[in-house]
């Protein structure tokens, strides 16, 4: 096992030749996420951040609530998940090398309900959060995982689902104007199920990552994402479901949602390698346009190393109010940005309405940031 300290040295070996990304992302943008608002790094971002309660509370790094046993692991200390590469992206170097502690989590049978609760406030410099979770062996646990803020911040959770276990995620990202990055890596064995969804809102940079490792014959992982951007914002949300165990399933739909002037991306990697054969994948990216001066962009990739595959595709649509619509609605009286805001808090309440009721404390904050995002006079 590695420590925190190794990891620390390690990553200060390395900060000056790794890039934060090494292939472009398309002709006409560069790169989807704006680098060069994390070595910036401004304060506290303008507007009001909401005080989420949870069993486990984490306030800029440092563990401020613990109802469940969570371990503080120190710059010494054995870390019992290590998933993360610092060759990946100067990104997570910077991230490593900010961290004081790292927060580790254990879930047995018989914890059938966790909340975290990651939190960024002002003040200059990146904020860094870090937590392992373990999810034993049988178990069963509705795990939600709410990161909000106002300052330039970084969170990683890596989350080991073991044999037989069974997982119902929720995983928010709630953001004003500040530039946030977070990484979510799953890794999932033998015969484990994850169905998650993830919701991604607003930031001046919001870069998103979840990573499912599909490690364990007849694992499994739902995946159903809601992103939006309203005002300014910019949105990257980048998926990765990799197929290493043979039976394995995955299926990711993103729903993204583009207003005003926000540049909305989605990303999504389903690949199944030789070893995982006779496993499916799906990728999906279901985007609309509010606004003229709004950008959404769906890139859902499928790569197949084997033969022997059960099924791998993938789909992209992009959809706007038509002048025809627009014409048959203001007849009754609506104005254009009565109309698209009409249209997208429906189908945020939508997606918010088919999460499980296990979540329904966490859905309600996210409803009411929403409608007061979405809906403006």
């Amino acid at each position: 096992m590695v420590t925190l300290r190794e990891l620390k040295r390690d990553a200060a070996k390395l900060v000056d030749s790794v890039p934060y990304q090494l292939i472009k992302d398309s002709p006409s943008m560069k790169y989807y996420t704006d680098w060069s608002a994390y070595e910036e790094c401004r304060g506290a971002g303008i507007g009001h951040v909401p005080n989420i309660d949870a069993q486990v509370m984490i306030r800029d790094g440092e563990l401020i609530k613990n109802e469940v046993g969570a371990q503080v692991l120190g710059d010494g200390d054995e870390l019992p998940i290590n998933t993360i590469d610092l060759k990946e992206t100067k990104m997570m170097i910077k991230h490593v090398l900010n961290l004081s502690s790292i927060i580790y989590l254990d879930i047995k049978p018989g914890l059938e309900r966790l909340s975290l609760s990651i939190n960024s406030t002002g003040g200059g410099g990146l904020k860094s959060s870090h937590v392992l979770i373990q999810v034993r062996d049988g178990a069963t646990v509705d795990l939600s995982i709410m990161e909000s803020g106002n300052a330039c911040s970084s969170s990683v959770v890596e989350l080991l689902i073991g044999r037989g276990a069974r997982v119902n995620l929720l995983n928010a990202s709630l953001q004003v104007s500040n530039p946030t990055y977070s990484l979510r890596r799953v890794t999932v064995m033998d015969n484990s199920a994850i169905n998650s969804y993830t919701v991604v809102l607003d930031g001046s940079m919001n870069r998103l990552e979840e990573d499912y490792l599909l490690r364990g014959n007849y694992s499994n992982v739902a995946s159903k994402v809601l992103e939006t951007g309203t005002s300014k914002s910019r949105i990257d949300y980048y998926s990765t479901m990799l197929h290493l165990g043979e039976s394995s399933r995955s299926y990711s739909t993103v729903y993204g949602i583009a207003l005003d002037g926000a540049i909305i991306i989605h990303r999504g990697m389903g690949k199944i390698t030789e070893a995982g054969k006779w496993s499916s994948t799906v990728v999906e990216g279901k985007l609309f346009m509010g606004s003229r001066d709004a950008v959404a962009v769906s890139v859902p990739i499928i790569a197949v190393d084997t033969g022997d595959v059960s099924e791998a595709r993938h789909s992209a649509m992009d959809a706007s109010i038509d002048d025809d619509q627009l014409f048959y609605l203001s007849s009754r009286g609506l104005g254009r940005d009565e109309v698209i805001s009409l249209v997208a808090l429906d189908m945020a309440m939508k997606y918010l309405d088919e999460t499980p009721q296990q979540f329904n404390n966490e859905t309600r904050i996210i409803r009411e940031i929403m409608e007061q995002r979405i809906v403006r006079n």
